[in-house]
């Protein structure tokens, strides 16, 4: 396994996985794999040149939990309906192609994660009356930590409030 990220991270390092640039990363990997948000400003990936790169036999396959232009096709029923989008229609029929809504997030640590972020948004709004993204340093007042209290790490959203906010 070796990585590449412009942020080095220590974690990474001492599991023994060795950065590289990302020409080896493309030039020496079975499979590659991206793990970031889909951006505000578009996708990470040129669709047309997965594409072109699929049907080159340069790139053997993908796996996809986001697509840009997603919004108009996951978490709605389509049966009936035809996909507008060509580069989505041609990678469905793909057969070395997998598509997936978002199911990547789709862990207890995600959801957890996703839980904390939101009550400290909640606490950072009661304390302070902004979210916590939206001032330095975060909440003045007590967080999340303080307030919640892990019942069982095996649930997906653990813990109970320690205090009744008003």
């Amino acid at each position: 396994v070796i990585a590449y990220d412009v942020f080095k991270s220590p974690v990474i390092e001492g599991l023994g996985i060795k950065y590289v640039e990302l020409d080896e990363i493309f030039r020496t990997s079975d499979v590659i794999t991206i793990h970031a948000p889909l951006m505000p400003a578009g996708g990470l990936i040129d669709t047309k040149a997965l594409l072109w790169g699929l049907k080159q036999k340069i790139v053997g396959g993908a796996g996809l939990d986001v697509f840009e232009e997603e919004a108009d096709y996951f978490f709605n029923d389509l049966s009936n309906e035809f996909v507008d989008n060509d580069d989505f229609a041609r990678l469905l029929a793909l057969p070395n192609v997998i598509i997936t809504a978002h199911q990547a997030f789709f862990t207890k640590e995600a959801l957890k994660e996703i839980a904390k972020t939101t009550l400290n948004n909640i606490v950072g709004f009661y304390n302070d009356g902004v979210s916590p993204k939206q001032q330095p340093g975060g909440p003045t007042g007590p967080c999340l930590e303080t307030m919640v209290k892990p019942q069982n790490d095996d649930a997906v959203v653990t813990g109970g409030a320690q205090e009744t906010l008003p």
